[in-house]
Parts: C-alpha cells; sequence; structure tokens
C-alpha cells in the first residue's frame, strides 16, 4: 500500500511544468553598458527604456525576434532567437 502511494506521489510530481513550458515562452533580456540612456524595441514596439549601466527582461514566446536600440541618432538592429524557459542576454551596441 505504501509503495502504490509514493509511486502515485512519484508520477503525479512528474507532471508538474513550469509557467514557461506551459506557455511556451523565453525571456530577452537587454544590457545597457553603452554610457547613454537607450530605448529597445522589439518587433519594432516600444519594450523598454534602459538608463546607462542597467539591464531588463521581457517574457516573449518562443520565436525569432527584431530587437533595436535607439540613442539619439544612432541605431542598431539584432535578431534574437527566444527558446523555451532560456533567458537569452544581448548587449547594446553601436
Amino acid at each position: 500500500m505504501i509503495t502504490m502511494l509514493i509511486g502515485l506521489l512519484y508520477l503525479a510530481s512528474c507532471g508538474v511544468k513550469e509557467p514557461c513550458e506551459q506557455n511556451n515562452t523565453g525571456e530577452i533580456c537587454v544590457q545597457n553598458y553603452s554610457g547613454r540612456n537607450v530605448e529597445v524595441y522589439i518587433n519594432n514596439v516600444r519594450a523598454l527604456t534602459l538608463a546607462d549601466n542597467t539591464e531588463n527582461c521581457v517574457v516573449k514566446p518562443i520565436g525569432n525576434y527584431s530587437v533595436r536600440f535607439i540613442s539619439f541618432t544612432d541605431e542598431n538592429t539584432i535578431t534574437v532567437n527566444v527558446e523555451q524557459c532560456k533567458a537569452t542576454t544581448v548587449s547594446v551596441s553601436f
């Protein structure tokens, strides 16, 4: 009887999923050490404003995203692949 109860508890614990597994999401984390404030756009939608020496993350569904950094007249765009339950870190660069 005890063995059966332990087996049932083990099987029940295997079925628990993290929210990122249930929602098929990951994170895009942006680090800004550029010496200036930066606007960050993800797929042409403003996502964050980052001060110098800061970082921030955004949860996104898995897939490819265009991440654009803008500061005054400078800008740069990179492509980021978001994987399930992983954080993809990018640094601001011009």
